[in-house]
């Protein structure tokens, strides 16, 4: 199901003319790292110790997809 709100995001996304999508993922959540990246998100950045949750510290790891539009 997550793949498929992912593309339908993605399709929406690109009819409304917007130019690329930012994704904010925690490192160790790597069903969520491997999902955009299979959707053709790139590494960016990664920010040390940003967030917290449960009293740990957490990296933060951006990643961007440039939405493909059709060239006329």
């Amino acid at each position: 199901m997550g793949r498929a709100l992912m593309i339908a995001l993605i399709d929406a996304c690109r009819d409304m003319g917007l130019h690329a999508l930012i994704a904010c993922i925690t490192l160790g959540n790597q069903a969520s790292v491997a999902l955009h990246e299979r959707l053709g998100f790139n590494q960016v950045s990664t920010f040390r110790q940003v967030g917290m949750k449960f009293g740990e510290w957490l990296d933060i790891v951006d990643y961007e997809l440039i939405i493909k539009h059709n060239e006329l």
